[in-house]
């Protein structure tokens, strides 16, 4: 199946202003063609209280709470899903570059991504939650199902502001024990960081029986490093700078570069984890089939 759409042009997409609109164009031009889940879980979880109304199980009022306000609430439950979706988002300084030539920053990019894949558990009705890596104060999002969860998650990536030094792998390694029930994991990053650590944390997850996939995110120039002579290259991590003439340094960044890539491939390759490399000036397309099973790494 084959499905074409203007929207799925990243210039497009960079003109259409907010998120959420975005993540609907790119569901109009691609997800849209998907079929619903055929399968919907039948256990419960607990999502939020409601005052008592005529007609109401009594089973479900919340009695700890009539104890303390003498006033009758319901619990009210949303149905658990076969599919329980956590998106990870590198919210690093290095996140935050955008070549001259480029329509997206890497972090609106792969919130463009992330929130298409959003929109689609939703509708389906499976569930979905957001983890935002950032430094300072993580943004965590528990995974839910209803629409006005995802309202807020949505609200969450469009008011981060990527920053700071990368700290995701020392932060999800302190999450992964809280994620009980088998999920899928889809991490969008950079990889700018300690290749072994981030290999061992994802790995970690794989051994909890969760699935996961990688979406290593570069922009085009950092892949092409189309730099000639004298060049200042300043950190967007912390205050560092570098000087240096880049034409000398063409063909070392380029076996370096192609090594890292080598190195996660294999490495999750042999994990089971699915990974693939791509920059922002690729059709949200390609990226979209791979992470819904259209096309193997």
């Amino acid at each position: 199946m084959t499905f074409k759409s203007s929207y799925l042009d990243p210039f497009v997409l960079a003109r259409i202003g907010r998120l959420k609109v975005r993540a609907e164009k790119v569901m109009e031009g691609f997800l849209s063609g998907l079929h619903k889940s055929p399968y919907r879980g039948i256990s419960l979880e607990f999502a939020q209280h409601r005052q008592y109304a005529v007609g109401d199980e009594i089973k479900h009022i919340d009695w700890k709470i009539y104890a303390r306000t003498d006033r009758f609430f319901i619990k009210q439950f949303e149905q658990e899903t076969n599919l329980r979706l956590y998106l990870l988002l590198d919210a690093s300084g290095s996140m935050r570059f955008k070549g001259a030539k480029s329509a997206f920053s890497k972090f609106e990019y792969a919130a463009t991504l992330a929130a298409s894949l959003a929109y689609l558990t939703v509708n389906q009705g499976d569930s979905v939650g957001l983890e935002i890596f950032s430094q300072g104060a993580n943004r965590i999002v528990p995974a839910r199902s209803s629409y006005p969860h995802l309202t807020a998650l949505l609200g969450e990536m469009e008011e981060t502001r990527p920053g700071g030094g990368t700290n995701w792998i020392s932060s999800l390694t302190q999450l992964v024990p809280s994620f009980q029930k088998r999920s899928v994991f889809i991490l969008f990053s950079d990889l700018l960081e300690n290749e072994a650590e981030a290999l061992k944390v994802l790995k970690l997850l794989t051994f909890k029986k969760h699935e996961v996939a990688v979406i290593h995110l570069l922009d085009s120039d950092e892949k092409d490093f189309p730099y000639k002579g004298a060049v200042q290259f300043n950190s967007m991590e912390d205050s560092g700078h570098l000087i240096l003439n880049a034409g000398d340094f063409k063909k070392e960044y380029d076996e370096a570069l192609q090594s890292l890539i080598h190195y996660y491939r294999a490495g999750f390759r042999k994990a089971g984890i699915r990974y693939q490399f791509h920059t922002t000036a690729e059709s949200p397309d390609r990226i979209l089939r791979f992470l819904l099973g259209q096309k193997k790494n």
